[in-house]
């Protein structure tokens, strides 16, 4: 996919995703159907692609979360589910979004279809005036296009070990895509394993008085 596609596709997401108001977003959010009816809803096509938009409902806590889908012609590739009432384990009253989980088929992978979500994300966040948007990087793969992504851990302790690894990969096998997968896999997955960390991207500027804060 295009850079000029990815940027059609994200901007045409945000004109139609009320994401301004957090009032007219619950609602809408709970007007669509779920992805599992089938039912009828907003949706458009770009260059062979469909985007469609759908809820999410758990079953058990009733929470409804925003699903946008992808689409190879009428063929799923993959979706993104988005939490835009993030409540995380810091409690300083900043809006943060949440993707909480990017899902791309098998037959897909190796396109970088995972960025497109991760910035559909994004962009809807930053039209919400979002503080940041977090993820829990649930394997390798999602934990590499986070990082591509400027994605940091919430609280800084793994950050610099991490993109060591990360730049290592690229200038160790630069040429070698699979041979770079298999070192990712290698040395990314005892942190996987070992969970415990979210990921954040701060859309808003550091003020002064978000630094005096973290040294008080």
């Amino acid at each position: 996919m295009t850079g000029d596609l990815e940027k059609r596709i994200v901007e045409e997401v945000v004109r139609l995703v009320p994401a301004e108001s957090e009032e007219e977003l619950t609602n809408f959010i709970s007007a669509r159907p779920q992805a599992k009816s089938q039912g009828e809803t907003i949706s458009f096509r770009i260059e062979g692609y469909k985007v469609a938009i759908y809820k999410y409902e758990d079953l058990i806590t009733k929470e409804r979360l925003l699903e946008i889908w992808l689409y190879d012609g009428e063929e799923p590739i993959g979706y993104v589910r988005i939490d835009p009432n993030w409540e995380g384990p810091i409690d300083d009253g900043k809006k943060r979004w949440e993707l909480t989980r990017a899902y791309i088929r098998p037959k897909y992978r190796m396109r970088n279809l995972s960025h497109l979500l991760i910035k559909i994300t994004l962009a809807l966040a930053k039209k919400a005036k979002a503080f940041s948007v977090t993820a829990y990087p649930r394997h390798v793969a999602m934990l590499v296009a986070l990082i591509e992504e400027g994605f940091l851990t919430q609280e800084g302790n793994y950050d610099y070990t991490l993109r060591r690894i990360f730049r290592q990969g690229r200038r160790w096998y630069h040429k070698d895509q699979n041979a770079r997968r298999l070192y990712y896999a290698q040395e990314f997955r005892p942190f996987i394993q070992e969970g415990g960390f979210i990921m954040e991207r701060r859309l808003k500027k550091k003020t002064l008085w978000d630094y005096l804060l973290e040294r008080m």
